[in-house]
């Protein structure tokens, strides 16, 4: 512990040095979603974050762990020597307020969606197939946040391959619709796009929509379906959740037939689908 204490022996000057770039502490704090009484113990030494609101922080600021944790001199010169603006995460941008107000006007309503779900969709690489994934939807001081897991195994070549993929979101309420950004935190170059509505009025057991994607790593083109999710509950045996994902053949007896209904087409004309009623 005392070597831990002594490494982080600059991290409150620097941490103030950092604030002077906002307006208030309370902006920053409010910007963070940290308490702002936890956040005066880190300003003044009396507490250190922990590893995951350290995270936060230095995503926050623009900075690396070990650059707050610099001696007070050296660190004033490397950030004197960075754009000043770096440091304010777009405070000022004209879209902020906007996205501001759309977290804020769903917020209370996204209560009822936090759980467990199973994430069902049409494999990219492999059409014919379902990919099973585990979602969830959590909350991280105010905000919300999701999280998705899907791993399975295939055939290369007589061998078998395990792919994982993993991806973080944000979901957005507006009225009944969910939509949801979601990234790649492994690779960075993947971005996914989800719209969902409940498929059932007034319920949120089953929500159905369309996401889109790209096709693979090694290709541009963009690719679009539709997708099914099945609420779990707020709480699941995630170890069990996880064994019954994987990658089906369509008429597989681990996707049921209301699913596979679900996520088939339904042409409006030429150039357009929708999502099955």
């Amino acid at each position: 512990m005392t070597g831990f204490r002594s490494s982080m022996s600059n991290f409150p000057h620097n941490l103030r040095v950092v604030c002077t770039y906002y307006s208030s502490i309370s902006e920053v704090c409010r910007r963070l979603n940290i308490n702002r009484q936890q956040f005066n113990k880190y300003l003044s030494g009396d507490a250190y974050p922990s590893q995951h609101n350290m995270h936060r922080i230095c995503d926050f600021f623009g900075v690396d762990e070990d650059e707050i944790r610099l001696p007070e001199e050296a660190f004033k010169k490397l950030i004197n020597m960075r754009p000043r603006d770096r440091y304010r995460q777009n405070a000022d941008a004209p879209y902020m307020p906007h996205l501001i107000a759309l977290f804020e006007r769903g917020r209370e309503a996204l209560l009822q969606y936090e759980g467990y779900y199973y994430r069902y969709y049409c494999s990219g690489a492999r059409p014919d197939h379902i990919v099973k994934a585990l979602f969830y939807i959590g909350k991280s001081g105010v905000n919300h946040y999701t999280n998705s897991i899907s791993r399975y195994e295939v055939d290369d070549g007589g061998r078998k391959l395990r792919v994982r993929y993993r991806y973080l979101g944000v979901p957005i309420l507006v009225d009944d619709r969910l939509y949801l950004c979601e990234y790649d935190p492994t690779g960075k170059d993947v971005i996914t796009s989800t719209v969902l509505y409940g498929a059932f009025r007034g319920r949120v057991d089953i929500l159905v929509g369309i996401q889109t994607n790209v096709a693979g790593k090694r290709s541009r083109a963009p690719s679009a379906g539709n997708v099914v999710f099945e609420y779990l509950g707020r709480s699941t045996q995630i170890r069990r959740a996880l064994s019954g994902c994987g990658l089906f053949e369509w008429e597989s007896p681990s996707v049921a037939e209301w699913v596979r209904n679900r996520l088939e087409q339904h042409q409006v004309s030429r150039y357009m689908w929708t999502v099955p009623e």
